[in-house]
């Protein structure tokens, strides 16, 4: 229902006169201006409490806005009962549409273009009706571009044989080339992003961010988890802070100085694939040939202990962790080409390892999971030695190519491929639901 007034307290007295509505009155206001807005903030008060839930975004712009110390914040602090503050007006339609039940009576009202958000809800509202819509993001710009395009390949073709409405998408490819972004907003953007694109501005936050501005939910871990996990030395802190035990070693940044030799060494960029730039370090004199690899990939690089023992990974879903599974390189190193050619590596599923052994580094994994604020699913390398378990890094989006992990791990646990695919889908719509529960809380 369009309200053809502007005025709060016309508006007011219109709405009292309206029939009282099956459900709740849900309001959704833009006040419209700057100009006289403190002066007329009561009114608007006293508009906004006539509902069961007010949605208010900020003040439409007028000759004399923006004005200091004048905006609808000002509104919503004054406001008891159930308000949503929409800073971003363009999202007031799609905000409302997820809020409305049965029965309920939706006005908006204000500023004269609330007329166009009121088409632009009925649409939203629609959407809300259809089968959700998965875009698989994939390729990236990072030295794993490769693995990327297998990745999202295998994730699109099972959620294909699942049923879901699906697309796929390189967005860095896109963005570069000047191509279209137009189905990622408005009420033609997907339901859910499953990032299928791994390495730096992938697992680092950079996609994360992308999708937390365009407001479109997305796999695996948030912004702040995401960033890091992906900074290995970041990690490594977090993970000793919260007692798991990790390799000793030094952050280093070009033309830092080299510690003291403590024999055998790992050297690997601090931000990249868990295998990218990594070299194996029998005789101290070749580290500074290791390190020189390394700053290929990235501008800080870890040197550590070369940890002896077998080489496990252990994946984790939300709260549930998986089989552990050992990783044998026939080269003896589980080197870039052992992980991603195929036959190049033996995985073992579960993991040959004591009882004690694998529940510890179940517990391991399923910690650093938590300590870091991961979400969805995750993978935990580790180093299993005859005295000790050590945490090397996290994964917070495994790899899902026919090689991977995660699906190995999960099949042994009787999860198909195509059924862990609908999971993690499954899992971003949830959380991103409870998400928007909880910030009304």
């Amino acid at each position: 229902m369009d309200c053809p007034l502007q005025d709060p307290v016309e508006i007011a007295r219109w709405v009292t006169e309206l029939e009282a509505p099956e459900g709740r009155r849900i309001l959704a206001i833009q006040p419209f201006g700057h100009a006289g807005f403190i002066e007329r903030l009561q009114d608007w008060q006293t508009l906004a409490e006539m509902a069961d839930l007010t949605v208010i975004a900020d003040l439409a712009q007028d000759d004399a806005g923006p004005l200091p110390g004048v905006g609808v914040a000002l509104l919503v602090e004054r406001l008891a009962g159930d308000v949503r503050h929409v800073p971003c007006p363009a999202l007031l339609p799609r905000t409302v549409a997820a809020e409305v039940r049965g029965g309920d009576q939706v006005l908006f009202l204000g500023h004269p273009g609330m007329a166009d958000a009121r088409s632009v809800f009925g649409d939203e509202f629609a959407r809300l009706k259809r089968a959700p819509e998965v875009v698989v993001i994939y390729g990236g710009v990072s030295a794993e571009r490769e693995v990327s395009l297998h990745s999202g390949r295998e994730v699109h073709a099972a959620l294909v044989r699942r049923g879901y409405r699906t697309r796929m998408m390189d967005v860095s490819q896109v963005i570069h080339s000047g191509g279209e972004l137009s189905d990622l907003v408005g009420t033609r953007r997907p339901d859910v992003a499953f990032l299928a694109c791994h390495g730096s501005q992938a697992e680092d936050g950079c996609l994360q961010g992308f999708f937390e501005v365009l407001g479109i939910p997305y796999t695996g871990s948030g912004v702040l988890a995401s960033a890091i996990a992906m900074d290995k030395a970041q990690t490594k802190r977090v993970l000793a802070e919260h007692g798991l035990p990790v390799p000793m070693g030094v952050h280093l940044r070009r033309g830092d100085p080299l510690p003291e030799p403590f024999g055998r060494a790992i050297v690997k960029p601090n931000a990249q694939g868990s295998t990218i730039g990594l070299s194996f370090v029998s005789e101290w004199s070749d580290v500074p040939r290791a390190l020189e690899h390394a700053f290929r990939y990235d501008e800080s690089v870890l040197l550590e202990e070369w940890v002896v023992g077998t080489e496990v990974s252990v994946p984790v879903l939300g709260d549930r962790v998986l089989p552990v599974v050992e990783i044998v390189p026939a080269s003896g190193r589980y080197d870039f080409a052992s992980k991603y050619q195929p036959e190049a590596t033996l995985e073992i599923v579960p993991a040959r390892l004591t009882p004690e052994q694998t529940a510890l580094a179940q517990s391991y994994a399923l910690r650093a999971h938590r300590a870091l604020g991961c979400r969805g699913a995750t993978r935990t390398d580790m180093i299993v030695s005859d005295d000790r378990i050590v945490v090397l890094e996290v994964n917070n989006l495994p790899g899902m190519t026919s090689t991977s992990l995660l699906p190995n791990s999960a099949r042994a646990a009787g999860i198909g491929f195509d059924e862990l695919v609908s999971w993690i889908v499954e899992e971003a719509r949830t959380r991103h639901a409870q998400g928007k529960v909880q910030a009304r809380a």
